[in-house]
């Protein structure tokens, strides 16, 4: 039985765009919202201790402690370490993690199409339906060999789901009127994609964060760290 032109076409998209869905990207997009306080940073100000922002994690669940533990690297790697309780740390790591309800976005894909269906009308009153050949990553050579080639967007719906992290460092001391001392900076970071696991995501986002320490961003901004960087390889290690 053959195949008709139309459901070949088909066929050919759903292939290609599974492959393009499926490959993975050589790093992570990383939205980011840094800011730190002006002026020279105290360089006595060295140990911390960590405070948990997010009600819904409880600090005596693996969870939490793991955060913690990738938080504690990352903090080492600016010179900073851990002090025996809350009432000797110079300073206060406030800390709140999470995932967002998920959520379809588009995928605008590029496809290329090597042979157009015909809209020509025959002699018996019928139209032509030509074969479409469907050519996912074309090569400059495939462009300049294919004269009528065209390419077409197409709109790929995608469930994502947000993993953030964020971190406000503030000198263990209160102010004149009781209440706690300033920000000494904060780092906001979230990477939205098709995975639901936030545990594996955990020191991805302390990785950036502790590449963002000490930037002022002056509101969002968009960056990006390789799935292989050092710092990743560093937080994962841990102590």
């Amino acid at each position: 039985m053959k195949t008709s032109p139309s459901l070949r076409v088909a066929l050919a998209t759903s292939a290609v765009l599974l492959v393009l869905l499926g490959a993975g990207c050589a790093s992570y997009e990383i939205k980011v919202d840094a800011m730190k306080r002006p002026g020279p940073v105290n360089p006595e100000l060295t140990s911390f201790k960590i405070e948990n922002r997010n009600p819904a994690l409880k600090e005596d669940t693996l969870r939490f402690k793991e955060l913690a533990n990738h938080i504690k690297t990352a903090l080492s790697g600016h010179g900073m370490w851990e002090a025996r309780d809350a009432s000797s740390a110079d300073m206060i790591i406030e800390v709140s993690c999470g995932m967002s309800e998920p959520k379809v976005t588009y995928d605008t894909i590029e496809v290329a199409v090597l042979e157009r269906p015909s809209d020509t009308k025959r002699r018996d009153g019928t139209y032509g339906n030509s074969a479409v050949t469907v050519d996912a990553n074309p090569t400059p050579e495939t462009r300049e060999a294919k004269d009528s080639m065209a390419f077409l967007d197409h709109d790929v719906p995608v469930v994502v789901r947000e993993k953030h992290l964020s971190v406000s460092c503030h000198e263990n001391k209160k102010n004149a009127e009781g209440t706690p001392s300033t920000d000494l900076w904060r780092v906001s970071v979230s990477i939205e994609d098709e995975s639901k696991d936030l545990r594996d995501y955990l020191p991805v986002l302390a990785s950036a964060m502790m590449e963002q320490i000490g930037r002022d961003t002056d509101g969002l901004v968009i960056d990006s760290l390789g799935k292989h960087d050092e710092a990743i390889s560093f937080v994962k290690k841990g102590f």
